[in-house]
């Protein structure tokens, strides 16, 4: 079937630039993540987070690489029956648009910094599309919910993210979102998220 992709144009950028200060490096626009950090699901990953950033020498190697890749320009396709069959999508279209303003909060340029940052320290990072419409439990769990009109791409944090199964135990139906163990979570289903990750050899 065909389907939407956007992927970056490599040949642009070659050398990172580490040259932010070091007051940017614990923004939150960088890291996603405020500086009272509270347990979320998943413990290990919020150690990962807090390493990365009380450690120096990581801060200067990751500033380096998320600048290489948030100066990147990125590029929209549409993606036919092969991998070789794309279409350049035009400046004009939503997708692009939407991948230039991502949301009220970032720019392109955080966006894409703080995808990087979540993406290598913790080895998950989690695009929320927000299509203006709440997702339920039940939806989460693959019971019907068409995506809608995306309006904003928002990163979530990673230690706070949790599969919600299938009703029928068959895979992954959704994920739930947790600031807190007293908060009320965010469901969404899998079509909502979008999930890159790094090889894990225990998981």
């Amino acid at each position: 079937m065909p389907g939407f992709g956007f992927v970056p144009d490599v040949e642009v950028v070659k050398a990172g630039r580490a040259n932010r200060g070091d007051e940017q490096l614990f923004d939150e626009g960088v890291f996603g993540f405020d500086s009272d950090v509270s347990t979320g699901p998943d413990e290990k990953i919020r150690r990962r987070l807090e390493w990365g950033r009380s450690s120096l020498w990581v801060n200067v190697a990751e500033s380096a690489i998320a600048a290489t890749v948030a100066a990147i320009p990125k590029k929209a396709y549409v993606v036919g029956e092969s991998e070789d069959d794309l279409e350049e999508l035009p400046s004009s279209h939503p997708l692009v648009q939407l991948l230039k303003e991502p949301n009220d909060e970032q720019t392109e340029y955080e966006f894409s910094e703080a995808w990087c940052w979540q993406l290598d320290l913790a080895g998950d990072a989690f695009i929320a599309i927000d299509d203006g419409k709440q997702t339920s439990h039940q939806e989460a769990r693959g019971e019907g919910r068409a995506l809608g009109e995306p309006q904003a791409l928002w990163l979530l944090r990673p230690d706070r993210m949790t599969v919600v199964p299938r009703a029928d135990k068959k895979g992954i139906g959704g994920w739930k979102y947790q600031v807190a163990a007293h908060t009320k979570p965010a469901f969404y289903t899998r079509e909502q998220i979008v999930h890159a990750r790094w090889f894990d050899p225990l998981g």
